[in-house]
């Protein structure tokens, strides 16, 4: 017999029960939340590690493209045909919301969307393919207003009503950088020989008489109603209220996918200088971002068209009284495609379009009208126009639920381009092939070829 003294110094001894396995097994099953390394087996050599795939960067085709002189056809027909089979399934929407801006990207493989619903879309093409999945560019507190393509066509340059623009990786959610300030990132030490995007230092245009330590470093006061790379990327421009702003802008290194190093990462931004206009609010701008230009052209409130030299951000020549109502939608010829040869005179044609129901040409070389379209119908809301790349035709959107396609030689309707259940706010000329994407205030992207393929 023991007593109860002994049954506890026996326990109390013991380490039987606290050398227990907690498992039965020699392999315990991986929760799946990563990938397992093969197990190293005793008394033999460690199996080689396995080296799992990078996550995939969005790389751009336009150097492939053009050493392989690749070109648009410049006697094409007019894309009059529906691409039922390029659209998404099942009449589906790219967004909740009325799609403000369309853009494709330079190698035309992604089309950019932005959208009222706050959110931005990075779509492969064609939609049919991929099932309309891609990159959702979430961040924006407001409806975005435009949005922008870099040159090689791995970035992407959004702006809001929220006040604030944001630059994005095209293949990642997260923001690589986010523009809220007037002079420069709130983190950011302001220093002239900072670098650009690429890591070398970017030529400055001259400064005008405007000192940004002079002011303080507040947040927009106002939207941001337009947002475009310029100087084949080196630049920013931003338009907020009735200034244009032109920032100087380095990335940080590192992955963005990954959390920690996300975090850590520290882009940033600086104002190289910037222009006031006598308007109230410039609606819209647009600059040449695929050669080097000086000249940014910019619509105001005042129904004024202010040509700017941003190398001295000094006004060079105006339009006033462009249309009867101000300018919402400005577009250059020279942004058509890169992936075309013409003259240099060319180059020098721009549209605007007004809630006065008209579709202008301009002459830069002359600073005036040079044809008027008519057909559409345009009152209430903004819409867009784009030029086709071989430079005969012009289109825009239209309140009456179409697309229409003009014939600039000819000044008149080419044709109407079908029913789309709301308005048609934008539209988009693919850069290397004849076909138009259009997009409309009920979310829906449609597409229009010259043969339907």
């Amino acid at each position: 017999m023991f007593s109860i003294a002994d049954c506890i110094h026996l326990c109390a001894g013991s380490n039987a029960v606290s050398k227990q396995p907690i498992v039965f097994h020699r392999q315990i099953k991986s929760s799946g939340y990563g990938f397992v390394q093969p197990p190293v087996k005793l008394g033999r050599p460690p199996p080689p590690p396995v080296k799992l795939p990078a996550r995939p960067i969005p790389t751009s085709n336009v150097t492939r493209h053009l050493l392989q002189a690749r070109s648009y056809p410049m006697k094409c027909d007019p894309p009059l045909i529906p691409q039922e089979r390029n659209c998404l399934p099942n009449q589906a929407t790219a967004h909740h919301g009325a799609i403000t801006r369309l853009r494709y990207s330079s190698d035309a493989s992604r089309l950019l969307t932005v959208s009222t619903d706050k959110t931005a879309r990075v779509m492969p093409l064609p939609l049919s393919k991929f099932q309309g999945e891609g990159t959702d560019l979430l961040g924006h507190n407001a409806g975005l207003l435009a949005g922008d393509w870099s040159m090689d066509g791995t970035l992407v340059l959004t702006s809001s009503a929220d006040r604030s623009a944001r630059l994005w990786n095209a293949g990642c959610a997260h923001p690589l950088m986010h523009l809220s300030h007037s002079l420069h990132s709130p983190s950011f030490d302001a220093n002239p020989n900072s670098s650009s995007s690429n890591g070398t230092p970017a030529a400055t245009p001259s400064r005008p008489p405007f000192s940004p330590s002079a002011a303080s470093n507040s947040p927009f006061l106002h939207e941001v109603t337009g947002a475009r790379f310029y100087y084949q990327d080196q630049f920013v421009l931003l338009s907020c209220g009735n200034r244009l702003n032109l920032y100087r802008y380095k990335l940080a290194d590192g992955d963005m996918n990954d959390d920690i190093a996300r975090f850590k990462a520290s882009s940033k931004y600086r104002l190289a200088a910037c222009h006031h206009t006598s308007a109230q609010t410039i609606n819209d701008f647009t600059a040449s971002n695929s050669f080097l230009s000086p000249i940014a052209l910019l619509a105001g409130s005042n129904r004024c068209i202010e040509v700017v030299d941003c190398s001295t951000m000094q006004a060079v020549g105006s339009m006033p009284d462009a249309h009867a109502r101000p300018v919402h939608t400005i577009v250059q010829s020279a942004n058509a495609s890169l992936y075309t040869s013409h003259p240099r005179e060319a180059s020098e044609l721009f549209a605007t379009m007004a809630c006065d129901g008209a579709l202008k040409l301009w002459d830069l070389r002359v600073c005036r009208c040079v044809r008027t379209f008519g057909g559409h119908q345009n009152s209430q809301i903004t819409v867009g126009a784009a030029f086709s790349p071989c430079f005969r035709f012009l289109a825009c959107g239209s309140e009456d639920q179409a697309a229409y396609l003009y014939d600039i030689r000819q000044g008149t309707v080419l044709s109407r381009l079908g029913r789309h259940g709301s308005a048609v706010t934008d539209v988009a000329f693919n850069p290397l092939h004849p076909q138009l994407a259009v997009a409309s205030q009920g979310g829906h992207v449609h597409f229009y070829s010259d043969d339907g393929y």
